[in-house]
């Protein structure tokens, strides 16, 4: 007697299929990054893998992101048991031996936990393929004590991608629901969204976000800081990574906790964050600098600009990225700072250091006119130094630079 094949038997019950395999997760095994059964058939012909990925369309896919691996055994080992956390795949292993694609996937959420702490990676990559059922177990495994602890140095950022078929308000809510109504003390350092709601980023905020002192945010900034700039001595790309996490922290202070900043007292919490996020872009342009050069020169060789310089390209978009970011943020949160000849110094200076770094990266480009134009917006600022900008300026015009107004350059606002 013939077996009937899976495109044999009537759709609904193909769902309920689907539905069955997605429900089942392996329990833990040797197995390093394990996939539910439901992923084998997607490659079994293109009917079953259409009507997969319609299923999975309506299960709203949730791509969780760290770049802790401790993340990764945490919430295996808090899960596994009487209630398992049940994914689509297991995307990195615990060693990290193993890293899968979910490049195909349609997703409609990006769940990211990212920790603050110089000896994890810059970037995150992808944990895990959950659907959005099963984040109310995510959530469950969080609180446990030593993901309190965890959740402390790290930020939560979420990014709503696609809908698929319901609306944006129901989507929201099936996504994010066990985080706005479930039971999570409020440690995480920051929150951050992108495609979320205002009024969803505010409860989100308002449920997740610790309530930390400036002082403790700018004393770690500073330890990010640090770090990066000892770990440039010897290994330029991995302090270009160090740079790149101390400065997604200020950003990560800024978006959080600049009431607080700026409610800090004697100190002007507000400016000091200023200053030291601007001393991280500019180590951050430097060291990509340094990448591209090949070393720490005294002066870029003016490029070709013909020829791709994807290096000095990198550390224009980092200077510029930061110009653009700190024109929109306050320098001082009292008015009597703007009345201290140092500080209205340190401020100038810093925009000074930010230009000057970008002229270099526009000279390595071989863009000799946006390479003046940013000359000039360093002598703007500093005009202590306006003799050895002129000289520079001069020889840029040497090459063929063009001294007008329209350079296309990012100037500060």
């Amino acid at each position: 007697m013939a077996h009937p094949s899976l495109t044999g038997i009537p759709f609904e019950l193909r769902e309920r299929i689907f539905e069955y395999l997605l429900s089942h997760t392996p329990t833990p095994s040797p197995t390093p990054a394990p996939a539910s059964p439901l992923c084998a058939l997607l490659t079994l012909n293109r009917q079953i893998h259409a009507e997969i990925i319609a299923f999975l369309r309506s299960q709203l896919l949730v791509l969780i992101k760290t770049n802790d691996e401790e993340f990764i055994g945490k919430s295996l080992d808090a899960t596994w048991g009487p209630t398992p956390m049940l994914f689509l795949s297991q995307l990195r292993s615990r060693d990290l031996s193993i890293q899968k694609s979910a490049a195909n996937a349609p997703i409609a959420m990006e769940l990211e936990f990212y920790m603050f702490m110089s000896d994890k990676d810059a970037t995150s990559t992808a944990a895990f393929l959950v659907p959005a059922r099963e984040l109310a177990t995510v959530v469950d495994a969080q609180k446990s004590p030593s993901f309190y602890i965890w959740t402390m140095q790290a930020l939560l950022s979420v990014k709503f991608l696609d809908s698929f078929s319901h609306a944006q308000d129901e989507a929201e809510k099936l996504l994010l629901n066990p985080y706005t109504s479930g039971f999570l003390l409020p440690v995480f350092a920051g929150v951050s969204t992108a495609g979320v709601s205002p009024s969803t980023t505010s409860l989100l905020r308002e449920k997740l976000k610790g309530d930390y002192k400036a002082g403790a945010h700018l004393q770690k900034l500073q330890s990010l800081l640090n770090c990066a700039v000892d770990g440039a001595e010897d290994d330029w790309e991995a302090a270009a990574g160090k740079f790149g996490m101390a400065t997604c922290y200020g950003e990560m202070v800024w978006e959080n906790h600049e009431e607080c900043m700026g409610a800090w007292s004697p100190f002007d919490g507000v400016h000091h964050l200023w200053i030291m996020h601007a001393n991280v872009c500019a180590g951050l342009v430097q060291v990509l600098l340094n990448i591209a050069a090949g070393g720490p020169i005294a002066t870029v060789p003016t490029g070709d600009k013909d020829e791709e310089n994807a290096a000095f390209v990198e550390a224009r978009r980092a200077a510029e990225d930061a110009i653009r970011f700190l024109s929109k943020k306050r320098e001082w949160g009292m008015p009597e700072t703007a009345d201290l000849e140092r500080a209205m110094i340190a401020l100038r200076k810093s925009k000074a250091k930010i230009s000057f770094r970008a002229h270099a990266a526009c000279k390595g480009m071989g863009d000799v006119d946006a390479a003046v134009g940013y000359l000039r917006e360093a002598l703007k600022y500093e005009p202590e130094t306006s003799e050895m900008l002129s000289r520079r300026i001069e020889g840029l015009k040497e090459e063929g630079a063009r001294d007008e107004e329209d350079q296309g350059v990012v100037e500060w606002e």
